[in-house]
C-alpha cells in the first residue's frame, strides 16, 4: 500500500516537474497560435472593409443614375 502511494506521488512529482519545464515551449506555442489568429483576423477585417467600400461605391453609383 505504501509503495503504491509512493509511486503515485513520485509519478505526480515527475509529471509536475516536466510540466514546469515545458512552460516556455507551451507559451511559445500559444504566442505562435495567437499571432496566426491575429493575422487571420486582420486579413478578414481588411477583406470586410474592402467589400464594404466596394458595396458603398456600388450603391452610390446606383443613386447617381
Amino acid at each position: 500500500m505504501h509503495k503504491s502511494n509512493f509511486e503515485e506521488y513520485t509519478r505526480e512529482g515527475i509529471v509536475s516537474v516536466f510540466s514546469i519545464v515545458d512552460i516556455p515551449s507551451t507559451l511559445e506555442r500559444c504566442m505562435e497560435e495567437s499571432k496566426k489568429l491575429l493575422s487571420q483576423t486582420t486579413k478578414s477585417i481588411v477583406n470586410l472593409i474592402g467589400k464594404s467600400e466596394s458595396f458603398l461605391a456600388f450603391i452610390s453609383e446606383k443613386r447617381m443614375q
